[in-house]
C-alpha cells in the first residue's frame, strides 16, 4: 500500500450507444438527449465489464491528450488484467466527443452527472490528468459518496475551490496524487490536496515533468493497479 509522501526513482436522460471493438478495448459513442446536452455525442473507451461490489476506474485526460493516451500507455490493459472495469472519456471538445470545451463549473458538473447516470456508474475511482481535474473536482464536491477514490495526476481544479474544500468534512475518499519532480510538487497548487483530503498520499516521479504518468507509464500503472486493488478491498469489505 502506498503511504506517505514519497519520491520514487525511476526514470433523467435518454441515450443511444454505438460500439466498435479494438484490440484491448471497445470504443463506444454515447448520444445524450438531455435538455442540457441534447444530441451531444460522447466518445469513450471501455475495458472489462462492471463487477458488482467494485468501483469503475474513470479516466479523464489532459488538454494535450484524449482517451487514446490511456490505451497507448497500456493503462486500460493494466486495469483489465487486474480484473477491474474501466472507462476513458473523450472530454467535451476533445477527441471524438462533440460540443464546446466546457469552462463553466456548472456545465462540467452536469456533464459528469449525465455521463455517469447513462453509463450506470454508481461508484468510480477518478483518474484525472491535468485539465481532467477540473471535471473530476466537480464530481468530488457535488457527490463525494459516489467517488470511491481519486488519483489526480498533476491535476488542476482543486485550487479553484480551496475555501469550499477546506470547509468540507465529507471528503474522506482515499486520494493518491502523482507529480513530476520538475512540475513543482511542493507548490501550493500541489499541496492543496494534502490540506483538504485527510486520506491523501503523494508520490513524486523523480526526473519527470508535468505529464509524469506519460513519461513513466510503468510506474504509473503499478501505482494505479495497487490503488485500485487496495481501494476495491476496502469497498467490498468496509470497516464498520
Amino acid at each position: 500500500m502506498v503511504s506517505g509522501t514519497q519520491t520514487l526513482f525511476a526514470v433523467f436522460v435518454s441515450f443511444a450507444i454505438s460500439s466498435t471493438a479494438h484490440a484491448g478495448f471497445v470504443a463506444h459513442t454515447l448520444t445524450l438527449s438531455s435538455p442540457l446536452f441534447a444530441g451531444m455525442r460522447v466518445h469513450y473507451k471501455e475495458v472489462s465489464q462492471q463487477v458488482s461490489g467494485q468501483p469503475t476506474a474513470l479516466f479523464l485526460h489532459g488538454a494535450k491528450f484524449t482517451s487514446d493516451d490511456w490505451a497507448t500507455i497500456g493503462a486500460l490493459d493494466a486495469v483489465a488484467a487486474s480484473g477491474y472495469h474501466a472507462v476513458a472519456l473523450d472530454l467535451p471538445g476533445f477527441g471524438q466527443t462533440g460540443g464546446l470545451r466546457m469552462f463553466e463549473e456548472a456545465d462540467r458538473a452536469n456533464f459528469m452527472d449525465a455521463v455517469l447516470e447513462e453509463l450506470n456508474l454508481d461508484r468510480v475511482v477518478l483518474v484525472a490528468a491535468s485539465m481532467g481535474g477540473i471535471f473530476a473536482i466537480e464530481l468530488v464536491m457535488k457527490d463525494p459518496a459516489r467517488v470511491a477514490g481519486y488519483m489526480p495526476l498533476g491535476a488542476a481544479g482543486a485550487e479553484e475551490y480551496i475555501n469550499e474544500l477546506s470547509a468540507r468534512s465529507d471528503l474522506t475518499m482515499p486520494v493518491l496524487t502523482l507529480w513530476g519532480s520538475n512540475d513543482f510538487p511542493e507548490s501550493a497548487r500541489a499541496r492543496i490536496y494534502e490540506w483538504v483530503f485527510p486520506q491523501q498520499r503523494k508520490v513524486v516521479f523523480e526526473g519527470a515533468g508535468h505529464p509524469c504518468w506519460h513519461e513513466n507509464p510503468a510506474l504509473f500503472k503499478e501505482l494505479l493497479v495497487e490503488f485500485l486493488s487496495d481501494h476495491g478491498r476496502e469497498w467490498r469489505d468496509p470497516v464498520a
